[in-house]
């Protein structure tokens, strides 16, 4: 199919020229043999050769039309007609051969048959270029003309017309190598305009051509990328300006807008998006690449249309997921946040039922204290042995014991009483608060508590919520202590720059769950009702409320849990 196309362009071709080869080979070159034989050949001879070329040159005109009316009609070349014109160029070039012999045996002079040599050559040079891309007519035309001359040459022999007749020989080669090369250069270019051909045909985007504002030729995929269906002519007749909405996305007015693409088109390729109509009024987007290209010294505007609707609506509604997917995120973000707002509570809930504890044990001694002197005041006043001194210490007594319960109540309440803004404070005040509430519970455990605190840094924070997490790693501390029956049961709190560090001396936190300490309802405790929210609230206080880092150690004698905020 491909041969057949080449043939049918590379005929056509050779058609162009076939009127003005017929007047030059056929009537010129003839009337010129005829000029050159004269008075040398006899008459009738020459009328002969004369009829003959009226009648080839007719017949030659006769069947290029035919040829050509035969490849327009039924998009193939005829055999029978591309045989007769190789018939015809083969008679005509043998007509001069035989020619050249008959003046030979004639006499006529060495210098006439060089002439009738020189005609020859010239119009085989000239079949070089018209007929040698139809290879059957060009090798018709040099087999039937020029070897036959080769041989009337040699006939005629002497050292001239050898010569001649090799220098004819060579020529004859070189007719058929550059024949040769020309037929393939241009079977390479026809197949390399068929396949653009095809590419420009059968391409899934739009190509066009455009000239002042209007599309003056496209392909096929253009027209039914607008909905045109078929009506090539209906589409380019169509104005450009009528193919757009009158606005973009962007708002900008579509003409205007298209002027400014076209005129940056002047500075080289431009790719943009455009929002189009279809014949139908219907919209569809589309990627569009302008390049200016030259065709016949005319500057034109090379366009690419790509329909990008489905991609449009992909995006658009990847961005409509985006955004419930956002919202959604939000959504679980907030009920994360009420999760650990109410995990936060059962663990200050927790830990107030330990402080209740503390507190009570607190004040057990005070009360008894309160409960002696009053029963002291009461029985020496019914036995009229009280002095009015002996009631003013035991009342000065009392009210010291009960202004300590009332400290003591300040201090709880003070404790879980939320920090809704950050306050300056530094790690022993922190400290001081805490131990203010446990360290009566460690001694009457007979925990000893060690501190040494060098830090005097002022820190930006929340306190209560900073004095929660102490209170939480003291307490653990304390339980892991009394939990192994540690001997000597020691707690140490360090401070230094803007570090504190809790330790303790009950033999650390195994390997296989130190990773774990700070996961949710994850405990040690279970047995004794551990929650297992103590670790993990402690971690979302220091580090997503307060912005620090709360890690976990061993060392020799025990775990050791550090708090780092920022100074």
């Amino acid at each position: 199919m491909k041969h057949n196309k080449f043939m049918q362009y590379e005929i056509l071709e050779m058609l162009k020229s076939n009127v003005s080869g017929v007047i030059i080979t056929n009537i010129i070159a003839m009337m010129l043999t005829v000029t050159v034989l004269n008075h040398y050949v006899p008459d009738n001879y020459l009328i002969l050769f004369s009829l003959l070329h009226i009648f080839l040159a007719l017949f030659r005109l006769y069947v290029g039309k035919e040829l050509f009316n035969t490849i327009h009609t039924t998009q193939t070349y005829s055999i029978k007609y591309l045989s007769l014109y190789a018939v015809i160029t083969s008679t005509t070039a043998l007509s001069y051969g035989t020619m050249a012999f008959i003046g030979v045996l004639y006499d006529a002079p060495g210098t006439h048959i060089f002439i009738i040599g020189i005609i020859l050559t010239t119009i085989s040079a000239g079949a070089l270029t018209t007929l040698a891309n139809v290879r059957i007519v060009f090798l018709s035309f040099i087999l039937f003309g020029l070897i036959p001359f080769m041989l009337v040459l040699l006939f005629h022999g002497g050292l001239t017309f050898n010569f001649f007749a090799v220098i004819l020989f060579i020529f004859i080669l070189l007719n058929f190598t550059t024949g040769r090369r020309m037929y393939l250069d241009a079977q390479a270019s026809s197949l390399l305009k068929e396949k653009f051909k095809a590419i420009y045909e059968n391409s899934a985007d739009g190509i066009v051509l455009i000239k002042n504002g209007r599309f003056i030729e496209c392909n096929q995929a253009t027209i039914k990328m607008f909905g045109y269906d078929t009506d090539m002519q209906a589409f380019l007749d169509t104005d450009l300006s009528k193919l757009m909405p009158p606005t973009q996305e962007d708002g900008a007015n579509s003409k205007k807008k298209m002027l400014k693409m076209l005129k940056k088109t002047q500075q080289g390729t431009h790719t943009f998006e455009w929002v189009h109509l279809k014949k139908n009024g219907e919209k569809f987007y589309a990627d569009i690449t302008l390049s200016r290209i030259m065709i016949n010294d005319e500057m034109l505007i090379h366009g690419v249309w790509r329909d990008i609707t489905y991609r449009k609506k992909m995006e658009n509604e990847i961005i409509s997921i985006n955004k419930n997917l956002q919202t959604k995120i939000n959504e679980e973000v907030t009920k994360s946040r009420e999760k650990d707002k109410a995990m936060l509570q059962q663990s200050r809930l927790a830990q107030m039922g330990e402080m209740i504890s503390m507190i009570a044990h607190q004040w057990r001694q005070p009360l008894a204290a309160i409960n002696a002197t009053s029963a002291n005041l009461i029985l020496k006043a019914k036995l009229d042995m009280l002095e009015h001194d002996v009631a003013i210490e035991l009342g000065e007594k009392i009210s010291q014991l009960t202004q300590h319960l009332s400290h003591t109540i300040d201090d709880f309440r003070e404790f879980f009483k939320p920090n809704k803004e950050r306050m300056d404070t530094t790690y022993t005040e922190l400290i001081q608060s805490v131990l203010n509430i446990v360290a009566d519970s460690l001694e009457a455990k007979d925990i000893k508590l060690k501190q040494n605190l060098k830090s005097e840094v002022l820190l930006s924070t929340y306190p209560n919520e900073i004095k929660q997490v102490i209170l939480n790693l003291i307490k653990n501390a304390e339980d892991a202590l009394l939990e192994r029956e540690i001997e000597q049961p020691v707690i140490t709190i360090e401070t230094q720059e803007n570090i504190l560090r809790v330790r303790d001396n009950a033999g650390g936190v195994p390997k296989d769950i130190i990773e774990k300490v700070f996961d949710p309802y994850f405990s040690t405790k279970k047995q004794k009702d551990g929650t297992g929210l103590g670790l993990y609230m402690s971690k979302t206080i220091i580090e997503e409320h307060c912005g620090g880092e709360l890690l976990v150690s061993n060392d020799a004698e025990g775990a050791v849990f550090e708090i780092i905020l920022p100074m």
